[in-house]
C-alpha cells in the first residue's frame, strides 16, 4: 500500500495500517532502547502521512530524523531497524 501523493491522503485507518506494516521493521526488544525508537516512529511517521505533516511523506526520511533526534536525547545508544527497508545504510 503506498501512501498517495498531495490533497488525496489516507484515511487515518490506512495511515494506521500502513504505519503498523513500516513498524514490523522495527524490533520490539531490546524493549529498555527500542520502546524509543518505536514510539518516534509511530507519531512521526503518522505525521508525515497526515493533512498537516510536517514530515516529509517518506519512511526513509521520517526513520532519519527520528535517529537524529533520538541521538541527541539517548547518546550513545545503537538502534536496530531494517536498514534495507529504510534505506539507510552505514548511517546512525
Amino acid at each position: 500500500m503506498a501512501p498517495r501523493k498531495g490533497k488525496d491522503k489516507l484515511a487515518l485507518p490506512a495511515m494506521r495500517e500502513l504505519v503498523l506494516e513500516e513498524m514490523e521493521h522495527i524490533p520490539r526488544r531490546p524493549k529498555e532502547t527500542q520502546c524509543y525508537l518505536r514510539m518516534a516512529y509511530w507519531v512521526s511517521r503518522m505525521n508525515s502521512l497526515g493533512k498537516k505533516a510536517e514530515l516529509p511523506n517518506d519512511r526513509s526520511q521520517v526513520m532519519k530524523k527520528c535517529l537524529e533526534d533520538l541521538a541527541e536525547e539517548k547518546p550513545g545508544v545503537k538502534f536496530q531497524y531494517d536498514e534495507k527497508y529504510f534505506g539507510i545504510r552505514g548511517e546512525k
